[in-house]
């Protein structure tokens, strides 16, 4: 499992350091999918991947796993509701860089 995980973090890197470089205006990519959408999924995905790991190595999940995954997953969650909750223009235009550094911070975390 631990190979698996690895190998996502690396997709999460390269997957994050696009949105970045995108969204900082340094480089673009066209792939006629939204990168921040799946950069969203790959982050909840890793969140999952974490609470299955916690669960099958220790046996239990901790409150700090927990409270890791709910701030990791609140700019995601703000990304999708973002028209259904009423968040500033400013705000609203940094989200895909912070899940694009969240991204870039998980996968290092994951990868050392």
């Amino acid at each position: 499992m631990s190979h698996f995980i690895k190998a996502f973090a690396v997709l999460m890197l390269l997957s994050g350091m696009t949105i970045i470089l995108e969204q900082l205006g340094i480089y673009s990519l066209n792939v006629g999918l939204d990168k921040v959408i799946i950069g969203a999924v790959l982050l909840v995905a890793l969140q999952i991947l974490n609470i299955v790991s916690s669960k099958t190595h220790n046996g239990r999940i901790s409150i700090m796993s927990v409270v890791m995954i709910i701030v990791f997953i609140m700019p995601v969650l703000a990304y999708f509701f973002s028209d259904i909750l009423s968040l500033s223009s400013g705000f609203k235009g940094s989200l895909p860089l912070i899940i694009g550094v969240m991204m870039l911070l998980e996968s290092l975390y994951m990868l050392h």
